[in-house]
């Protein structure tokens, strides 16, 4: 699911970006773990018109920001260890 590079052009002249509502359905479809149960995505019955509740997606972005940091954390701890390299008693730094 990617954020709306296009510019839409609503009625009132306003420029909006966001979320295509075809794909945060499809995303929550393809993850059983995902609960539509705080109105993420919804269709609405008269036009068919799809809408996206961002709000709902807030909590979820803020967990994969987490978990990114939190791998992203790990990976430069590991990028600090391999570029130290110890013969003897000495630790060489790798430039």
């Amino acid at each position: 699911m990617e954020g709306s590079e296009t510019r839409v052009m609503c009625s009132n002249g306003e420029t909006n970006h966001g979320f295509i509502a075809q794909e945060v359905k499809a995303a929550i479809d393809s993850h059983s773990e995902i609960q539509d149960g705080f109105k993420m995505w919804s269709a609405d019955a008269m036009d068919g018109r799809q809408r996206v509740g961002e709000a709902s997606l807030v909590p979820i972005l803020v967990k994969a920001i987490q978990e990114l940091s939190a791998k992203n954390d790990a990976l430069e701890a590991r990028i600090a260890t391999l570029g130290r390299i110890k013969h003897g008693n000495y630790i060489y730094m790798v430039c």
